[in-house]
């Protein structure tokens, strides 16, 4: 029996050694551009941006072993670059404190969002309270319209 039970041991071993997760890339030839210069029509906005437009937005969200619980569920923009169970919670939370910046002034946009991150933790991680408070300028837009000329970029001296 004990024969037995080391066999199938070492069988189930060697079967978990010689199984792997791989991954592979593919390469191919790339038409390079033909060397012609790019000029695209610019959008370009007026904004009635005034400092007595200032906006605070304060968010809290609860996350348990990664699963969110309580907090705010709608979200202005998706900020994650990649999406992961265990990435990118705090920019949720950026998020949704934008959407509740524009909602409370019925604004377009913030400018200057400038954010201020906490996050807690108890029992070794697992729960997690990210507060996220949001100051800025709330804009509504006047105009848009295109413009035919590129904007010429400019280097700043440091």
């Amino acid at each position: 029996m004990k024969n037995k039970l080391f066999l199938g041991a070492a069988a189930l071993a060697l079967m978990l050694s010689f199984s792997s997760c791989a991954s592979s890339s593919q390469t191919g030839i790339i038409a390079p551009f033909a060397y012609t210069e790019v000029k695209p029509n610019e959008i370009r906005a007026e904004l009635d941006v005034s400092e007595n437009n200032r906006v605070e937005a304060k968010v809290r969200q609860w996350y348990v072993a990664g699963i969110r619980v309580s907090g705010g569920r709608g979200y202005y923009e998706d900020k994650s670059e990649r999406r992961s169970m265990f990435g990118k919670r705090a920019n949720k939370a950026q998020s949704c404190a934008m959407l509740q910046a524009v909602e409370q002034g019925n604004y377009d946009m913030i400018v200057n969002p400038q954010y201020k991150n906490v996050v807690h933790k108890w029992f070794f991680g697992l729960v997690r309270r990210y507060d996220v408070t949001l100051t800025g300028y709330g804009a509504r837009i006047k105009k848009l319209y295109q413009h035919n000329e590129p904007t010429p970029y400019q280097t700043i001296q440091q």
